[in-house]
């Protein structure tokens, strides 16, 4: 049937409008689809850069406590022996 058949038809018509809308709907949905697509991209993306930051950040402490232990032993022990025996008592009362 030519677009002349449904001319005054108006099944024909409503037909052809909703295989028109079908076909914008489908191209509709796969544009969201890809935007979805790439903002979940971006996300993980930026989601892994500030893991690694933090990741970086946590070494970086890491080895800055490391060279004040080795640099002062016996304060850094006495520091640690406070902390437990703090944490200690803490805990203690909890029970």
């Amino acid at each position: 049937m030519s677009a002349s058949d449904h001319e005054g038809n108006p099944i024909g018509d409503a037909k052809e409008r909703l295989g028109s809308m079908r076909d914008e709907a489908r191209e509709t949905a796969g544009k969201v689809r890809n935007d979805l697509q790439g903002l979940a991209y971006d996300a993980g993306h930026m989601a892994k850069q500030y893991v690694e930051a933090g990741q970086r950040g946590v070494r970086k402490t890491a080895c800055a406590l490391a060279e004040t232990i080795q640099k002062k032993p016996l304060q850094s022990s006495a520091i640690a022996v406070g902390i437990g025996l703090v944490m200690g008592m803490l805990m203690r009362r909890r029970s």
